[in-house]
């Protein structure tokens, strides 16, 4: 049997509140953290890996700051706050429960989560990524963004092709996810710093030049993911070996799918991979 306990904690530096979520099974073996996705939300992270509830792992996820109840607007430096004070949070959860800590993230999550497990002492007792992303390799993304607007580029219709293009360029790399002019997801662009987020994409040179000894990995990557396979994949070595060189001891295991894992064989293998790591030992 499982519950949901819904809390907002105004805990950041400057008093804004942060809506986070946990479930609640019977008898807990564990509680394992899972940082959203911008533009996602606790609910869908909670129902991706509702199934480690049937293992008796409770779940725990939160709102970036923008993002449904939580306060403030959202930025890529908020997004490293919210999770750092989350992660401080649902360790001291874990901790006074007397359950073991882990932690899951996917994408760009990778990035928030890795800052905030240094900041908070090490507190995993494993980790898991799932196609991650760890540097922003801003010129190879506009390069890539550039040779789609030229293929599709008509002289004809200047504005419209020129949109169309972003647009096939946008949605293979999101593909289902709602966008405009108004948002991203669940994200509205009224609760954005719009420009500090462009300046700070533009500007962010992530360094990872830290090593969590203590904290093993299980790095889960898709052979067919259009956004690691980006430059001929100069992101997804980038990542492979930014995780290698900070978590120890790291596990590689290749899905052949895409990004999202869209597929039922590759989310079957993928729950069988994370559920023998983190139920190991």
């Amino acid at each position: 049997m499982r519950r949901l306990l819904i809390e907002y904690t105004p805990e950041r530096p400057d008093g804004q509140g942060l809506q986070w979520v946990q479930t609640r099974v019977t008898n807990p073996k564990g509680l394992v953290f899972i940082p959203p996705l911008i533009g996602g939300s606790p609910a869908q992270q909670l129902a991706t890996f509702r199934w480690l509830c049937k293992h008796d792992l409770d779940l725990f996820s939160f709102n970036y700051s923008g993002h449904g109840e939580s306060w403030g607007r959202f930025s890529l430096t908020s997004s490293e706050q919210d999770t750092g004070i989350m992660i401080s949070m649902a360790a001291e959860r874990a901790h006074k429960a007397g359950l073991p800590f882990y932690g899951i993230a996917a994408c760009y999550a990778t990035i928030p989560m890795l800052l905030g497990a240094l900041k908070s002492g090490e507190p995993f007792k494993k980790v898991v990524f799932i196609n991650p992303l760890t540097a922003f390799f801003q010129g190879t993304f506009l390069h890539a963004l550039y040779r789609c607007c030229r293929r599709g580029f008509s002289l004809n219709k200047p504005a419209e092709s020129l949109k169309n293009a972003i647009d096939s360029y946008l949605e293979s790399l999101f593909p289902n996810i709602a966008r405009g002019v108004n948002g991203f997801g669940t994200l509205n662009r009224n609760r954005t710093r719009v420009l500090k987020v462009l300046f700070e994409w533009l500007s962010s040179n992530v360094e990872f030049n830290f090593s969590l000894p203590q904290t093993p990995a299980l790095c889960i990557y898709s052979s067919r993911d259009p956004i690691l396979d980006i430059g001929g994949g100069i992101l997804r070595n980038a990542s492979m070996s930014c995780i290698r060189r900070v978590c120890s001891p790291v596990t590689f295991q290749a899905i052949n799918s895409d990004h999202f894992l869209s597929d039922t064989q590759s989310r079957t293998l993928t729950r069988q991979a994370i559920q023998a790591f983190l139920l190991a030992g």
